[in-house]
């Protein structure tokens, strides 16, 4: 569970080649955002994805080069400004 602006938030992102998704929950709304997608590219913000070079082995997304940082997807940006940060 993760805090932003005060609100506590869950969320989680995942990726397989020619998919990719987006869940963010925000308990204490009872609001749920899911973005399914025919596409990697709702993920690419999320692991830096870059095509494996033949001969050095298979890319492994799961390594550093994870941006934890929820706010790396322009959907959850939008999301956000919505939902949480509404005036």
């Amino acid at each position: 569970m993760k805090n932003y602006k005060g609100v506590k938030v869950a969320w989680h992102t995942g990726w397989w080649t020619g998919y990719s998704a987006l869940f963010i929950r925000i308990p204490e709304q009872a609001l749920t955002f899911i973005v399914l997608a025919n596409s990697q590219d709702l993920s690419r913000p999320f692991y830096h994805l870059v095509q494996p070079v033949p001969g050095f082995g298979f890319f492994n997304p799961f390594r550093s080069n994870l941006n934890k940082t929820l706010l790396a997807s322009d959907f959850a940006k939008a999301f956000f400004h919505y939902f949480v940060e509404k005036d």
